[in-house]
């Protein structure tokens, strides 16, 4: 996923890119909203290595100084083994998962271990 991003960026479908990894076997990965949040920030704000969630900080208050960075410049999110924190996919088919599951249209790259297809690519809009 890092070389799809980095490629991503280099081609100019991008300006940057984030990572965001939710493996627990690397020291910095996420758990919950809060962690994704701190990851982000640390990575797209100015006074990134400053930027920290509390516990008993708003999320929304934490959301928008990032929100407002996503927006003045596209960014890729690379969220990485995000299957491992998702519940339980239901049995229906490949196709049918697919088709009941679809994201929006956005700058979305997903990828999945384990499943029918080795990744699956939804376009920029």
């Amino acid at each position: 996923m890092i070389c799809a991003g980095s490629w991503l960026v280099r081609t100019n479908r991008f300006r940057r890119a984030a990572f965001v990894t939710f493996d627990p076997f690397i020291r910095e990965h996420c758990t919950d909203a809060r962690g994704v949040l701190i990851r982000l920030g640390q990575q797209l704000l100015p006074e990134g290595d400053k930027f920290h969630v509390g516990l008993n900080d708003d999320l929304e208050k934490a959301w928008q100084p990032i929100e407002r960075a996503l927006s003045d410049h596209p960014t890729l999110i690379v969220l990485d083994n995000l299957e491992s924190v998702l519940p339980e996919i239901s049995t229906a088919s490949g196709s049918e998962r697919d088709s009941q599951s679809r994201p929006d249209p956005g700058a979305t790259l997903a990828t999945a271990r384990g499943t029918d297809s080795d990744a699956s690519v939804v376009e920029e809009r």
